[in-house]
């Protein structure tokens, strides 16, 4: 036995075979890159979705073996399919980016919001809105 290891350029990304092997076979190994997560599976739940259902909503159509693909970050989300997806969601190209860390002052925050009425909760956002874009 020898080792043989076999890596291939496809598309900017490094995809690699070998190990332990008699010569003239190859055994897979696992794909060495994987690309930034996105909330394309999450969104496409919340809609009680198929990926086959929002493949066929994308323009033009997706197969649902890409859509699962690009949730599982196996292949890269392009800026094209970022713009045909989110139209399918119907939602913006910057959803379906990760939403970053919320610390826990952060949720009570939105807890407490959530706990208002309507009216209180219109007072507080134009007051947030007031102090954000306010001067330093």
């Amino acid at each position: 036995m020898s080792i043989l290891a076999i890596y291939v350029k496809v598309s900017n990304v490094w995809i690699g075979y070998g190990g332990l092997c008699p010569i003239g076979t190859y055994s897979r190994m696992a794909r060495t890159h994987r690309f930034p997560p996105n909330r394309i599976r999450e969104l496409r739940e919340e809609r009680g979705w198929s990926e086959a259902k929002l493949g066929a909503l994308c323009m033009p159509p997706m197969t649902a073996t890409q859509i699962d693909k690009r949730e599982k970050g196996l292949t890269a989300v392009t800026m094209e399919d970022m713009h045909r997806i989110a139209r399918a969601l119907e939602c913006h190209p910057g959803d379906l980016l990760p939403l970053p860390p919320v610390s826990a002052e952060e949720r009570a925050l939105v807890e407490r919001y959530r706990e208002l009425a309507e009216p209180e909760r219109r007072t507080v956002f134009r007051m947030v809105d007031k102090l954000a874009s306010a001067p330093d």
